[in-house]
C-alpha cells in the first residue's frame, strides 16, 4: 500500500469546502435552518485520531526487533489493518475538516449582521479536532512505514524500504539478517 498522496488530501477537503456552503446555502435559500454540527464531534474525531495513532505505535514496536516483544498482538495482517485504518482516518479528516472549514466560512458571512454565536465557536471547535484527525491519520500512516535500508549496504533484500510500509510485509534489514 502506498501513502495518500497530498492532491487526494486537498481534493477531499475542496469538496467537503464546496459541498457544506452548497448545502448550507441550498437549505437556507428553501426555508430550512443552517446546518449546525454537535460538539460531540470533537471528541470522536479525537478518539479516531487517537486509536489510530496508538496503533501505529504498535506497528512501529512491531517493525523495530528491539521492541517486537512489546507489541505482541501485531503481524503483516494486522499491521495492513492499521494503515487502512489510519488512511481512513486520513481522507474522513481531509473531509470534515473541508466541512466544517464551509461551515465556518457561512457563518462568518453571517457575523456583520448578527454578531459572534455560539454556533460559531462550536464549529470552530470542530474544525480544529477535525484537523487533529487527519494530522493524527497522517502521523499513523507515516509510523507504518518502514525505515530506508542500510546505508552502508548490508541489506539482503537487494534493493531500497524507503518507499515500503509496514503492511506490504516487510521489516527491518536486521530481521532480515
Amino acid at each position: 500500500m502506498k501513502p495518500i498522496p497530498l492532491r487526494i488530501i486537498l481534493l477531499c477537503a475542496a469538496l467537503g469546502v464546496i459541498a457544506a456552503v452548497a448545502v448550507n446555502s441550498i437549505l437556507v435559500s428553501s426555508g430550512g435552518g443552517e446546518i449546525v454540527m454537535s460538539p460531540v464531534v470533537i471528541v470522536v474525531c479525537l478518539c479516531m485520531g487517537g486509536g489510530a495513532l496508538w496503533l501505529g505505535f504498535q506497528v512501529a514496536r512491531w517493525r523495530n526487533i528491539e521492541t517486537r516483544a512489546k507489541a505482541k498482538n501485531m503481524n503483516p495482517v494486522a499491521a495492513a489493518r492499521v494503515l487502512a485504518y489510519a488512511q481512513g482516518s486520513i481522507l474522513t479528516g481531509a473531509s470534515l475538516t473541508g466541512w466544517m472549514l464551509g461551515l465556518l466560512i457561512y457563518q462568518l458571512s453571517l457575523v456583520s449582521a448578527r454578531g459572534v454565536t455560539g454556533v460559531l465557536w462550536v464549529t470552530g471547535a470542530n474544525l480544529v479536532g477535525a484537523a487533529a484527525l487527519l494530522a493524527m491519520g497522517i502521523w499513523a500512516q507515516y509510523l507504518c512505514r518502514i525505515p530506508p535500508d542500510d546505508p552502508e549496504g548490508n541489506s539482503s533484500s537487494g534493493g531500497s524500504n524507503s518507499g515500503k510500509l509496514a503492511a506490504d510485509g516487510y521489516s527491518r534489514v536486521s530481521d532480515q539478517q
